[in-house]
């Protein structure tokens, strides 16, 4: 069960996330206001959305519910493509770069004359000590 399917049985708080859409739109009407473009349009829709959730109407649910089935539905698409450019971005250069120079920085090259794998410590700590105290 994914995130998506959890949240389907969650009861979902109307009141708050009224009130949430409402202040995105009088920040975005603000920010508008600023720069010096009008749109009343924004402010009636705040104002709106805060009335509906202050009454908790059915309109707000209906709204609501419409973008969360939008959403998970943009997460079908948007989750593997981030996932998928950060892979390409910072998996595969780095991958390149250090077999580029030659290195094992994981150390899993196959050595045909080691007789074992064990990595001895050079201050000949026990291995329990390393574990104490790690941050």
């Amino acid at each position: 069960m994914d995130y998506h399917e959890m949240s389907r049985t969650v009861d979902i708080n109307y009141r708050k996330s009224g009130w949430l859409l409402a202040v995105i739109s009088a920040v975005i009407y603000v920010l508008l206001a600023v720069r010096g473009k009008q749109h009343p349009a924004i402010l009636v829709t705040a104002v709106v959305v805060a009335v509906s959730a202050w009454c908790e109407a059915w309109p707000l649910r209906i709204v609501i519910d419409l973008l969360i089935k939008i959403g998970n539905v943009m997460h079908k698409f948007t989750n593997p493509l981030m996932f998928g450019l950060i892979y390409i971005v910072a998996a595969v250069p780095t991958a390149l770069i250090l077999k580029l120079l030659g290195k094992d920085v994981l150390n899993l090259r196959y050595g045909r004359t080691r007789s074992t794998y064990w990595i001895t410590r050079p201050d000949g700590s026990a291995w329990k000590d390393t574990f104490k105290n790690q941050y």
